[in-house]
């Protein structure tokens, strides 16, 4: 008898199943068109990154000068207990100044006024100087019009930091005063109302506290989402 048909071989040029045919090459152009492809591709993606690296760089500059100017701030604040402990009363930048406690802060003035200078930022002490109700305390900045209650001044300040120019140098103004809660308004929500860049007129005293003379709207840092670099 002959072979069994199972094993008979296959008739030359065919191929198995388990012999797949062989993957033809590619032809010297298809391969420079993808190497061409692949080159026109990494030069677009080169010319994005040329274009937002500036504004990149020029954002994470901006963050990092409004962590600089809410550090001095907070430093301000206990600078401020620290007087408190010797004379009984808060103070202005100048009166902090004159007793020894900004050596490590720029101390700058504008008309006669002192104030404290960061990388693009402004730190002001305001001071009490009326009552308007309960838990309703009027502040103003050294230099102002409006005479500071002394007794108040025995209780009360506030510390404001601001971008020098904003939307420019930072777009985060600061606040902290003598319950040491840190708050901070979003200049980039209002253009109008950052392009004045007016200081407080009360204290702040609660999340969301808006401001309505100065379109200001105060938000307590602890929760305000944290800003990526």
């Amino acid at each position: 008898m002959g072979a069994a048909r199972g094993s008979r071989p296959p008739p030359a040029g065919m191929q198995t199943d388990l012999e797949p045919p062989p993957r033809p090459a590619l032809s010297g152009r298809r391969s420079e068109r993808l190497g061409f492809f692949f080159l026109v591709i990494l030069a677009c993606v080169a010319a994005v990154a040329v274009l937002i690296w500036p504004t990149f760089q020029a954002a994470r500059r901006i963050v990092g000068r409004e962590d600089l100017a809410r550090d001095a701030l907070l430093a301000l604040g206990k600078r401020q207990i620290e007087f408190h402990e010797t004379s009984g009363h808060y103070g202005f930048v100048g009166d902090l100044a004159g007793a020894g406690l900004l050596e490590d802060l720029e101390v700058t003035e504008t008309d006669g006024v002192p104030w404290v200078k960061m990388d693009g930022y402004r730190i002001d002490v305001l001071l009490p100087h009326a009552r308007l109700g309960p838990g309703v305390v009027a502040i103003a900045p050294d230099g102002s019009e409006k005479p500071i209650d002394a007794d108040l001044a025995t209780r009360h300040f506030s510390v404001v930091a601001r971008p020098l120019e904003p939307g420019v140098s930072g777009y985060r103004m600061w606040y902290v005063d003598e319950r040491g809660e840190l708050y901070l308004n979003e200049g980039v929500i209002d253009d109008e109302g950052a392009a004045r860049n007016e200081l407080p007129i009360v204290q702040v005293v609660s999340n969301a506290t808006l401001d309505t003379a100065r379109a200001l709207l105060w938000q307590k840092a602890s929760e305000v989402p944290p800003t990526e670099d």
